[in-house]
């Protein structure tokens, strides 16, 4: 199974504090290494490419089995997601992590499989309780802050274009 997850879903959503932000990225990276990759055959977590990205093409490393990409200058990372789902040879074993309603449904529709973040995370927590290893869970937002990163994405989706989907 090959692990797709939307990058700034998840960290928005086990993230108490986001700034800065490299921190905040490299806390998630940190995490899926330690508690996902090492248990899967392939996990892939994409980020939006971020401002000031003059790349065309997509900015990517790998650490163990698990690979980073930053979506291309001028595409989303939900986009991106997708364009990879396109071009799959067999996107039956994909899985799509992300609570982005849209890119689940889209895709589903490419035949992909899709989970959301929470869901997830709770999978993850459920093997390590099996393994029997200490583990805790990320900080589960307060409403205030939920009511912070609602306005964040709201802001980010009326400055993307979006005519695409």
């Amino acid at each position: 199974m090959h692990y797709i997850i939307d990058g700034y879903n998840l960290l928005f959503q086990i993230e108490e504090k986001i700034d800065p932000l490299q921190e905040s990225r490299d806390e998630v990276i940190s995490f899926l290494l330690t508690s996902v990759a090492a248990n899967c055959k392939t996990v892939t977590v994409v980020f939006d490419s971020g401002k000031g990205a003059e790349d065309f093409f997509p900015t990517r490393y790998s650490l163990s089995n698990l690979e980073v990409i930053y979506s291309p200058k001028n595409l989303c990372a939900d986009k991106y997601i997708l364009e990879m789902l396109e071009i799959s040879t067999n996107p039956k074993r994909i899985t799509i992590i992300s609570s982005d309603n849209f890119l689940c449904k889209r895709g589903k529709e490419l035949g992909a499989k899709a989970l959301p973040i929470d869901s997830f995370l709770e999978m993850i927590f459920q093997r390590k309780r099996k393994r029997g290893a200490t583990f805790s869970k990320p900080n589960v937002d307060s409403e205030k802050n939920l009511d912070r990163l609602h306005k964040i994405f709201s802001k980010r989706l009326k400055n993307q274009d979006l005519d695409d989907f």
